[in-house]
């Protein structure tokens, strides 16, 4: 077979198209799925996640959390000047949502409170904590390595 300008332009756009086809079939098995179900909602929200934060900022003591490796905790340790804090804790996963899950704050008197983080999927988290107490809301979100 002789190797000519026609044959070459072929094989160019042959190339050309297969590539094309396997970026569309590799797009088609990737899970496009937003991070979380009402995202916009929440984007809606954002002042009032923004003035938590600044609430959040101006406590003496920031909150604390902590992985204890021996005990298979996950310590999360409230700032003692807000006494008893009500609202909820969010591990966030996120290279899989299917992990995510939400507990309610039940701090003890010493205003810490511990999870099990034994049936935890090693890796990195997000502890998101949303709390309120005397009428003021906070949030503070921290990054969290497990093994």
């Amino acid at each position: 077979m002789k190797f000519n300008w026609g044959t070459g332009i072929f094989l160019v756009y042959s190339v050309f198209a297969l590539s094309m086809f396997w970026a569309v079939y590799q797009s088609t098995k990737q899970d496009n799925s937003l991070v979380v179900d009402n995202y916009y909602e929440q984007d809606l929200q954002y002042q009032a996640r923004f003035d938590q934060i600044k609430n959040a900022q101006t406590l003496s003591k920031p909150l604390g959390v902590h992985y204890d490796r021996a005990q298979q905790i996950v310590l999360i340790d409230f700032p003692e000047e807000i006494g008893a804090p009500a609202g909820e804790i969010q591990f966030y996963r996120p290279s899989d949502r299917r992990f995510d899950f939400t507990k309610p704050i039940a701090a003890d008197s010493a205003g810490q409170q511990s999870i099990a983080a034994a049936d935890l999927v090693g890796g990195r988290w997000v502890v998101k904590v949303n709390w309120q107490n005397e009428g003021i809301s906070y949030y503070a979100e921290q990054d969290l390595m497990l093994p």
